[in-house]
């Protein structure tokens, strides 16, 4: 059966010069395994679902911004957020997506004291959550300089780390979201990282681009992203 997945995009990739960046090649590639199609919902050019019925379910992404910075289009995705919940819609929060997702249900993200999160990073189950319910880790591409810092009620952490305290979180049975970003590529890190070396430092990017070949867990998060969807 084909699940049908709506990707709520709130930035672009297009423009960093990587064939196959854009966010929605890189949930294709994501999805490779899976029986999923996908439907492109343009948050940061305003637009808004039609209805949270047209999807099985939906993925809010990640963006280069900031979820308190002052920008239209962020009310309406924590408008979309709150619609998802009150109607348990399931609902997967990705690196901006799962901070927008704490702010627009009560919770906070702010800029991390400890700086940028980048390279690929592993990350403690301390919790049951659609990914694992035995305590097994993950290991995803970091690209952030925000964290969420308060969960929003009944929000709860299956996911920590030193560096990043709440590195995902569920709200409820519907809601599902992770700091780390399972659909980025190691090449599309290594972009990335190189044009903000300045910003996060450059002893911290060389230790990220080192990182790069290290095993992830993309494809495993992949099927449980289904799995939670068709539940």
């Amino acid at each position: 059966m084909t699940t049908r997945i709506g990707l709520l995009h709130m930035d672009t990739l297009s423009d960093i010069g990587v064939p196959g960046s854009d966010y929605s090649d890189l949930y294709a590639h994501l999805f490779r395994h899976e029986d999923v199609e996908f439907v492109d919902v343009h948050v940061h050019r305003g637009d808004a679902p039609a209805s949270l019925d047209d999807c099985d379910g939906w993925i809010a992404g990640g963006s280069r911004y900031s979820v308190y910075d002052d920008l239209p289009w962020i009310a309406t995705a924590e408008e979309i957020v709150r619609d998802a919940a009150d109607r348990e819609r399931p609902l997967v929060g990705i690196c901006f997506g799962h901070q927008l997702i704490a702010q627009a249900l009560g919770g906070r993200t702010t800029k991390a004291e400890v700086g940028w999160g980048v390279g690929v990073r592993s990350y403690d189950t301390i919790a049951a959550s659609p990914w694992s319910a035995d305590g097994t880790p993950t290991s995803l591409l970091a690209c952030h300089q925000d964290q969420v810092v308060a969960l929003p009620p009944d929000g709860e952490a299956w996911s920590t780390s030193d560096y990043c305290p709440v590195a995902g979180m569920t709200v409820g049975e519907r809601i599902w979201t992770m700091q780390g970003h399972p659909e980025f590529t190691p090449r599309v890190c290594e972009v990335i990282y190189e044009s903000r070396r300045t910003r996060i430092g450059g002893a911290e990017t060389d230790r990220a681009l080192r990182t790069l070949a290290d095993p992830l867990s993309n494809d495993e998060i992949a099927a449980s992203i289904v799995g939670f969807v068709n539940r």
